[in-house]
């Protein structure tokens, strides 16, 4: 065409161009309002949105099911039943327990009854020999000493405690080897006069060097209690290689001595020993090489 029509194009094709950048223009403002680059955290915001939702709906759906639940079964429970029934199992679980509260207290009275039944008997076997040991004690540790005899341990039978004065008390095992030696003869003693009873007041109790582990000093106290025993009726004997020791016995002495060559009776060994019978008293001597 010629130069008028495409000076007229032209500038239409200007103003549709204008039109479009203007239009252009407004969109990429109107995008730019919209804040594009927060699309991903607003699309995690929604789907948190909705998965929250669709727990709700859940938790909806178990409430509706329960009171559906709820609904169908109402009436057919009887609270006034739960109760007695609760209540029978009450009555029930205390009448079993006043039972065997009641065989708990007489199995308790009942031990109790036993105990101290078994506590006389202990004292009133024990302390016959009790006292008669205390007697032959206080030759050696003086006026004071008891003695205990526990025979209700069925661990511990024969179970002996000394008090001594000024002392506190020692059981049996806890005594010195001297001791020891001692308070078991002077048992011997109480029992061989306790059983002498059956024998005529007479029964005769043997010591073959029983008191080796005490010194001289505690000997002469023992011939003390010896003499005590033989004046109660006891014939008393001891077997000592030392006779020295016993000279203040108050005893007839025998010294015995090997068999000569030719003796119709043979010896392995020879001894002395000691016997006391009633106020009299004998020892006898064993030969030294014994």
């Amino acid at each position: 065409g010629d130069a008028a029509a495409r000076a007229h194009a032209i500038a239409a094709a200007r103003d549709t161009e204008s039109a479009a950048q203007n239009a252009v223009d407004t969109t990429v403002a109107a995008l730019s309002s919209l804040r594009p680059e927060s699309l991903e955290t607003e699309i995690a915001r929604i789907d948190r949105v909705i998965a929250i939702e669709l727990n709700r709906q859940k938790d909806a759906h178990a409430r509706l099911a329960s009171a559906r639940t709820t609904l169908a079964t109402n009436g057919t429970t009887d609270p006034e039943a739960d109760r007695l029934r609760a209540r029978a199992r009450f009555d029930h679980a205390r009448h079993e327990h006043d039972r065997e509260k009641r065989h708990a207290e007489a199995i308790d009275l009942l031990h109790s009854l036993f105990s101290q039944a078994q506590q006389s008997i202990s004292r009133n076997i024990t302390q016959p020999i009790a006292d008669r040991i205390t007697g032959y004690l206080e030759c050696l540790f003086g006026h004071g000493v008891r003695i205990d005899v526990d025979w209700t341990d069925p661990a511990k039978p024969h179970a002996l405690s000394i008090t001594r004065p000024g002392t506190p008390t020692f059981p049996f095992d806890a005594l010195s080897g001297g001791a020891r030696e001692q308070v078991a003869a002077a048992v011997r003693l109480a029992t061989a006069e306790i059983l002498a009873a059956s024998h005529h007041g007479c029964l005769p109790i043997l010591f073959d060097d029983s008191f080796a582990y005490s010194d001289d000093e505690r000997i002469r106290a023992l011939q003390s209690m010896l003499d005590l025993a033989a004046t109660r009726g006891l014939q008393v004997i001891v077997l000592s290689c030392t006779p020295a020791s016993y000279i203040g016995f108050g005893a007839r002495d025998i010294r015995l001595a090997p068999p000569q060559p030719g003796s119709p009776h043979r010896m392995t060994s020879a001894g002395t020993s000691t016997e006391l019978t009633g106020p009299a008293a004998e020892t006898a001597t064993p030969n030294p090489a014994r």
